[in-house]
């Protein structure tokens, strides 16, 4: 789901009177500027409430004409549940609301607002980092994951972060080639906007210029926190693997899948390759071992059976005995043979 995507998805709910919204994120600041989209949209006020400062209005500029409720959750539904049945539309963020679902004071309230406002034009959405479902809300809660960036947006912050750069240094230079922009916007993909737009500002302060390497280096230790990938980085190459010509060809082939003329064709990028013989199997996954724009910067070799046959060097086919009876040759894709029953 897109960024316009998510709006489009979120106008619908409040055009359908879905009073409760779970948006979970940990881009608080991305989603809640998307909301105040998805609000101007339906043409409503937008207010957001924190622990520390209350009720406030867009840019927490506009002052709200209720109490600010600050330091105190159940205020804050009471303020949404007094509110005048005719009063303008509204939508109505609690963030980092997860820790007061424990209480049983709050659920009830929850579920107040739950049935009051079916017949009103006001929205409740609650933002958190994690899920926190009580019982008692599972079928009143809508339950939405906050995209993250796409291409576009990240495209767009580099641009930014580019002319701001060039503004304070002419050091720096405003644009950069096509392909390095690709491949810069590839490797931010899978972080917020936040650590995109960090990452971003320390390779221009430090190396004066978007470097990859910096931006692979600095986007394994965001992945470190998460305790749930682990980045591997390799100095391997193809050419440091003797013969396979033919594999190498497709290799080097396949790897123009992840490009944006590709997608834009509608090729599918390559996942991964299974080779299976008489005796060994061989399987070669592609991994996108190097952050660097997506792009493959070794072969990753999982399971690599010694080989029972001999090779002649620049050639996948066989030497030894023929195929037995009941099988036949058959040429594989960019002629890397392979056995294959009748």
């Amino acid at each position: 789901m897109t960024t316009s995507e998510f709006i489009d998805h979120v106008v619908a709910l409040d055009c359908a009177r879905f009073p409760l919204i779970y948006v979970q994120t940990s881009a608080e600041r991305r989603a809640l500027h998307t909301l105040q989209q998805a609000a101007a949209r339906r043409k409503s006020q937008f207010w957001s409430w924190s622990l520390t400062q209350g009720w406030a209005g867009v840019a927490s500029i506009e002052k709200p004409p209720f109490p600010h409720a600050e330091g105190d959750p159940q205020a804050a539904l009471e303020t949404i549940l007094k509110l005048d049945p005719k009063a303008p539309p509204a939508m109505f963020v609690l963030v980092d609301f997860d820790p007061f679902l424990e209480d049983a004071g709050i659920v009830r309230r929850l579920r107040d607002c739950d049935t009051l406002l079916r017949t009103r034009l006001h929205t409740v959405l609650l933002t958190s980092p994690r899920l926190v479902l009580p019982p008692h809300l599972a079928t009143a809660l809508h339950v939405l994951d906050f995209p993250l960036p796409d291409r576009a947006v990240f495209e767009e912050l580099i641009t930014g972060s580019l002319t701001r750069a060039h503004a304070q240094s002419k050091k720096i230079a405003p644009g950069m080639p096509d392909d390095l922009r690709e491949m810069i916007a590839r490797s931010l993909s899978g972080l917020t906007h936040d650590e995109a737009e960090n990452i971003l500002a320390l390779s221009l302060v430090t190396r004066r210029q978007l470097d990859p390497a910096l931006i692979a280096a600095q986007k394994t230790q965001i992945i470190r926190k998460s305790d749930v990938l682990e980045m591997v980085s390799t100095t391997d190459r193809l050419e440091d693997v003797g013969g396979h010509d033919h594999l190498k060809a497709w290799l080097r082939e396949a790897q123009l899948s992840f490009s944006d003329k590709a997608r834009a064709y509608g090729i599918e990028p390559v996942r991964a390759t299974l080779f299976a013989g008489r005796i060994s199997v061989v399987m070669i996954q592609l991994h996108r071992i190097s952050i660097i724009g997506g792009m493959w910067s070794c072969c990753g070799i999982r399971h690599w059976s010694p080989w029972r046959r001999r090779f002649r060097p620049g050639s996948q086919r066989s030497t030894g005995a023929e195929a037995p009876a009941g099988r036949r040759r058959c040429p594989g894709r960019n002629g890397i043979a392979s056995s294959a029953p009748k």
